[in-house]
């Protein structure tokens, strides 16, 4: 409790740093580590990059690709040279080192090289990997300076949606070398609002850019708040307890220790909130899940259940996805029967996709099956803290069909290393798109993204698998490739090296006197439109 106190009164003390009426305030409960960039692999960093940098192209809410700093584009017809016609309005922030100069192709040649640099290590550095290095250019050309060329080895037609991620933004050379590592707390970058302080774990202030280049409909230029201020309130209750009292404009995520206090089980709001705050909640491109290690090349997986596809087959048959959601989620959230793409992709049609749904007799098959029906097997599953309560559900849900669920929890980073190591025979995990296309999802299973060098944590390999991956990342009829992506599913879902347990959906609340702050699949934050009345 007088933890929890001296946190209140830190954040009431730091609230003060800005009275202005026209002040967006969040909390960021999570770690933020840093503002460059090629370092933005976690939702806190993203949220604050979005803020400051630029990139070549944007996306819009319902995830249809708009122009950025490029005004236009064109592709060659053998679709692997991309050719981008830059604005010339657009200016750095001002900063001693550049001095809001005008940006130009080759800054994104510097910026793009710089993230593939192996010297930095970047962990964005693979958005770029489709690009053409052996080109006599190095696969980027500045032809002048407003015209920026990229080269890729062969057709990949998710490459526009793959530059709208924050690692693909536009950063200054003169400031990044003078400031080297410490760019991560120095940012420069071309964005509605600009740099003013960051007290690390307390405090980090953004100010109106009064420069930038984008205008609303009307005409207007934007942004139209003075500034953002963040708080570092690692309590997510404590975090609420301000966002009721006014200290906060927005609160971000549902945890299952109040979501009650919010939410009827339909997951409306109560009504003691209703006429106080707004709720902003749709489907979210994030999956739940449950991987199983798989390599079979590994005398580690040979040795366990793991190794069996019916084991792992019983167990996607035993969990109640239904339940999952209603008990812990109030129903912010839906359902994973239908594959490891979330909904949002409307031409990906799930008619087309078999998924598990809850069916206990079917479970007890695969488990006879598995030669294991009479035996009480043990399963380790890796976790963290935050998802305990998820864990508890899925080992009582277990139990029916005769798997122990041993539940290890571990510090998030020791955790991922184990997942990351190919240690962890069964692991918690969510998949948050890094852009808005099924091939981010699918991506996940194909056998040259063996972790710890890429995202394939199952090390699942399936030649037909490969095959299929091969020829969607080429094809340019949409209609085609998302045939080739169900067939995809069908195969992961055949042999079950991931248990999906739900499609995440926003979970958003404003203060009523806040507007233009829209949600989006993606769940990122977009203050540029944001008003306060």
């Amino acid at each position: 409790m007088l933890a929890l106190l001296l946190t209140f009164y830190c954040f009431s003390c730091n609230n003060n740093l800005h009275n202005d009426k026209n002040v967006f305030r969040y909390n960021e409960d999570g770690q933020l580590t840093s503002l460059d960039p090629a370092f933005a692999r976690t939702q806190p960093n993203t949220w604050l990059i979005n803020q400051l940098f630029n990139g070549l192209v944007q996306m819009d809410g319902q995830m249809r690709i708009m122009p950025c700093i490029a005004k236009s584009w064109e592709v060659d017809e053998t679709k692997t040279r991309y050719t981008f016609h830059l604005r010339n309005d657009v200016h750095f922030h001002q900063d001693a080192y550049c001095k809001g100069r005008t940006v130009i192709a080759s800054d994104f040649k510097y910026s793009f090289e710089r993230l593939l640099d192996k010297k930095l290590a970047s962990p964005g550095a693979w958005a770029l990997g489709m690009v053409d290095r052996a080109n006599a250019e190095g696969g980027f050309e500045a032809a002048n300076d407003t015209t920026f060329i990229i080269k890729l080895k062969q057709p990949y037609s998710p490459f526009l949606r793959l530059l709208t991620q924050s690692y693909c933004c536009v950063v200054p050379h003169e400031s990044v070398l003078y400031w080297g590592k410490d760019f991560r707390s120095h940012p420069v970058g071309t964005g509605p609002f600009e740099f003013f302080l960051w007290d690390e774990g307390v405090k980090l202030i953004l100010h109106k850019n009064k420069n930038y280049f984008e205008t609303d409909s009307a005409g207007v230029k934007l942004p139209y708040l003075e500034a953002i201020s963040i708080s570092f309130i690692d309590n997510k209750l404590a975090a609420f307890l301000a966002f009721t009292k006014g200290e906060l404009d927005f609160f971000n995520g549902l945890e299952s220790n109040f979501k009650d206090e919010i939410l009827h089980k339909d997951g409306t709001l109560k009504a003691k909130y209703q006429d106080k705050f707004i709720l902003q909640s749709l489907p979210y491109l994030n999956t739940e899940y449950m991987g199983f290690l798989v390599d079979d090349t590994s005398a580690f997986v040979k040795e366990n259940a793991t190794g069996q596809v019916n084991f792992r087959k019983a167990i996607n048959f035993a969990i109640n996805r239904n339940e999952l959601v209603s008990y812990l989620r109030n129903n912010i959230g839906m359902p994973a029967n239908r594959g490891f793409t979330p909904i949002g992709f409307p031409l990906l049609d799930e008619k087309e996709i078999r998924g598990y749904t809850f069916n206990l007799d079917s479970a007890n098959y695969y488990m006879r099956l598995a030669g294991l029906e009479k035996k009480q097997m043990e399963l380790p599953l890796y976790t963290i803290q935050q998802y305990l309560d998820m864990a508890v559900l899925i080992q009582n849900q277990l139990a029916k069909i005769g798997i122990s669920l041993k539940i290890e929890v571990n510090q998030n980073s020791f955790n991922r290393g184990l997942i990351n190591k190919g240690r962890a025979l069964f692991f918690r995990a969510s998949w948050i798109a890094d852009y808005p296309d099924p091939e981010n999802y699918l991506g996940v299973f194909y056998s040259k993204n063996f972790c710890p060098d890429g995202p394939n944590y199952t090390h699942f390999k399936n030649a037909a698998y490969d095959a299929l991956y091969e020829k969607a990342v080429q094809e340019t009829n949409d209609s085609i490739q998302y045939h080739y992506y169900a067939e995809m599913e069908n195969i992961i879902i055949a042999n079950a090296p991931v248990v999906t347990l739900f499609y995440d959906k926003t979970f958003r609340l404003l203060q009523n006197n806040i507007t233009e702050v829209t949600p989006n699949p993606q769940n990122i934050l977009i203050l540029k439109y944001a008003r306060k009345k």
